[in-house]
């Protein structure tokens, strides 16, 4: 009896709109929602902060990792330019990777203006 209405609690939690934490982590993000952080930082509306020891002048090629409003999230720079979303985790924990499979890369939904102001900000933190 127990059993069941320890189900009957979660369920209900669930369908309250507070579903268990276990099933944020299964499911993925997609570039559409990873494209809204970005689009929100170029345009300076959300703090960002870097994790990487290396600032972007110190990568010529690699990867460069910030925070951004409790997302982590890690760009591929590729000769001292911006060149796609490596990976990114949200505050839930739900992740998005790049894969070549992946139809969009949230970089590459910006508007040139947006992807401008992102690189520039990504420069001077």
């Amino acid at each position: 009896m127990f059993h069941w209405l320890t189900k009957l609690r979660k369920y209900e939690a669930w369908s309250l709109g507070s579903p268990p934490t276990r099933l944020h982590k299964c499911s993925k993000l997609k570039a559409q929602e990873v494209y809204q952080i970005l689009r929100d930082a170029s345009v300076a509306s959300l703090s960002m902060r870097r994790i990487t020891q290396e600032s972007w002048n110190e990568i010529y090629c690699g990867l460069m990792t910030i925070e951004v409003d409790g997302w982590q999230i890690t760009f591929f720079i590729d000769c001292g330019d911006l060149d796609y979303c490596d990976n990114c985790v949200s505050p839930d924990g739900r992740k998005y990777e790049f894969s070549s499979k992946e139809a969009f890369d949230p970089v590459g939904l910006l508007s040139p203006e947006e992807h401008r102001q992102l690189k520039g900000l990504l420069r001077h933190i």
